[in-house]
């Protein structure tokens, strides 16, 4: 932002690249404008198996929040 690259339309289309690679995905209206455009590809993570319910309790009990 500092440097004015989102102005320009490389740096509109890294935006949105990025937009695509978050949480859902860029939604229809995006898909519409921008059908080109493609999300960066995330790897899938598998959480252990076995989870010590006390860790969690302590974990947040000292952070508070998620």
């Amino acid at each position: 932002m500092n440097k004015g690259e989102h102005l320009n339309e490389k740096g509109l289309y890294k935006i949105i690249s990025l937009k695509a690679s978050l949480n859902k995905g860029h939604p229809n209206n995006l898909k519409l404008y921008f059908p080109n455009v493609i999300g960066i590809e995330r790897s899938n993570i598998n959480p252990p198996i076995n989870i010590n319910y006390n860790w969690i309790a302590g974990f947040i009990s000292g952070e508070g929040s998620f």
